[in-house]
């Protein structure tokens, strides 16, 4: 019963917290909408939550009338605020994992802050997007796993933490 619940969760996604997600974040393009359209909650954490969106700028995908899939991390109220620290969490993480260049990395696209008007976020980060499933959906859905793919993929996380390690970081960090 509960691998069944932890797999309807990952599936089916999506959190009371949705209707409380802004619009968008980001920049404003040239027609005045931000450059980042949320989605829906696909994570939550103790400072936040993570949701899709839809990077709508153009020149990021390219040309009109095409975009990409992104995920924006956005951060609660709970945070120190904006005029009381110069090192917020979503400056300090998106300075963090941009220096991160390694094929397992994710990029950082956008880090600011959230106006008020959007409680109870204060600021988000946008990342890229990667598409695949966790070990616990592979786990409940019983697939068969590919032994020498899964070795694979475990040595490149590997490098990927020994890079981060490398440069005076840990993941979480």
């Amino acid at each position: 019963l509960l691998r069944q619940a932890a797999l309807a969760l990952e599936l089916l996604g999506g959190h009371a917290s949705d209707r409380s997600l802004p619009a968008g974040v980001g920049p404003l393009l040239a027609d005045g909408v931000h450059r980042f359209a949320v989605g829906e909650v696909v994570a939550v954490g103790a400072q936040g939550v993570i949701a899709t969106a839809f990077d709508r700028d153009p020149a990021s995908s390219g040309g009109a009338g095409s975009g990409r899939a992104v995920v924006v991390k956005l951060l609660t109220a709970s945070i120190p605020d904006a005029a009381a620290s110069a090192d917020l969490p979503w400056r300090s993480e998106a300075e963090r994992a941009s220096r991160m260049q390694h094929p397992c990395g994710v990029r950082v696209l956008w880090a600011g802050e959230i106006d008020g008007g959007n409680a109870p976020w204060r600021g988000c980060v946008v990342f890229e997007r990667i598409v695949g499933r966790s070990l616990v959906a592979l786990h409940v859905l019983e697939e068969p796993v590919d032994l020498e793919s899964l070795a694979v993929e475990c040595i490149d996380l590997s490098l990927a933490l020994a890079e981060l390690h490398d440069r005076g970081l840990a993941h979480g960090q």
